[in-house]
């Protein structure tokens, strides 16, 4: 059973690509896609917005390790 990668829920799972689509080519594949519920897909891009994602200062390399960072619960260490 798939389950959210935060959170370990197993309802109202959606797709999140790592590398985002629209402005760095990220597709639907499965080495660029996790799944995360609902609450938690919507808290990480929150987060990653809040990191100057939405301004276009980090890098592919950098989005990657900022969600696998969060991915892993240590949203404080790059606070």
């Amino acid at each position: 059973m798939e389950t959210c990668k935060i959170c370990k829920k197993s309802q109202n799972l959606e797709k999140h690509r790592i590398i985002p689509g629209l402005k760095y080519g990220g597709e639907y594949t499965k080495e660029n896609t996790i799944k995360l519920c609902k609450l938690c897909h919507t808290e990480l891009h929150n987060y990653l917005r809040s990191r100057r994602f939405r301004d276009n200062k980090l890098s592919k390399f950098e989005i990657v390790i900022v969600t696998e960072i969060y991915l892993n619960g240590f949203k404080n260490l790059i606070n």
